[in-house]
């Protein structure tokens, strides 16, 4: 196979690519979309992986309970999952011990 050929081609198909314009964002709409029109893109991987942190960084900046549980519905096997819960039943006994009531704890 004539290489002249082939370099034109795969470069051809790497600019089709939209990953490089998402890449350094934290948007999860985009990322979640990206995953969607390019699951077989040799870029999904790295972008599963990057959407995976960034839902868990939204969870750590929100500290609620619904920003956790979203991160552990869509990640459930996810590899930051007992970082995760961790940091939810840290953040669930603050809450508590804030509250002091009987329905908080």
């Amino acid at each position: 196979m004539n290489l002249r050929l082939i370099v034109p081609i795969v470069l051809t198909l790497a600019a089709c690519d939209p990953y490089a314009s998402i890449q350094q964002t934290e948007d999860i709409d985009a990322f979640e979309q990206y995953l969607k029109d390019y699951s077989t893109s040799p870029n999904a991987p790295t972008a599963k992986i990057r959407l995976e942190e960034i839902y868990l960084k939204k969870a750590q900046e929100e500290k609620s309970l619904e920003a956790y549980d979203r991160y552990l519905n869509r990640w459930p096997e996810g590899i930051h999952r007992a970082k995760a819960m961790g940091e939810r039943r840290n953040m669930l006994f603050d809450w508590a011990e804030e509250k002091n009531t009987v329905e908080s704890w």
